[in-house]
């Protein structure tokens, strides 16, 4: 769905974030030590703009939430017709790797300890 960040007032752009959790492993199957989810915001140039690359860490506990915030911190993505993506990428074959999202908010007035 796209999303109308250009009607967010000039004044308020920098307020604006993404935000959410993901867990490593979760119920399912542990990705592998190169796995990762990887985080894009769409611009006004229709390019898909990586804003994140996310691991379980070196030690992943399959218990544990990670939080994950990101300020939207370019005027080329405060246009009517903004997106963002969660992608998992990890190997094709074999049983799949499982990460779980959850609490996903994007919204304006935040900071990044929010």
């Amino acid at each position: 769905r796209k999303i109308a960040l250009g009607d967010v007032s000039v004044a308020n752009r920098n307020s604006v974030y993404l935000s959410f959790q993901y867990q490593w492993k979760a119920n399912g199957e542990a990705p592998d030590p190169n796995d990762y989810l990887q985080v894009e915001f769409l611009n006004d140039q229709e390019q898909w703009i990586t804003m994140a690359f996310l691991r379980g860490g070196s030690n992943p506990d399959p218990t544990v939430f990670l939080d994950y915030i990101q300020q939207v911190n370019s005027e080329s993505f405060f246009h009517n017709e903004f997106q963002f993506r969660i992608s998992r990428f990890g190997r094709s074959s074999g049983p799949f790797d499982t990460w779980a999202i959850d609490y996903v908010y994007l919204n304006k007035n935040r900071f990044s300890t929010d």
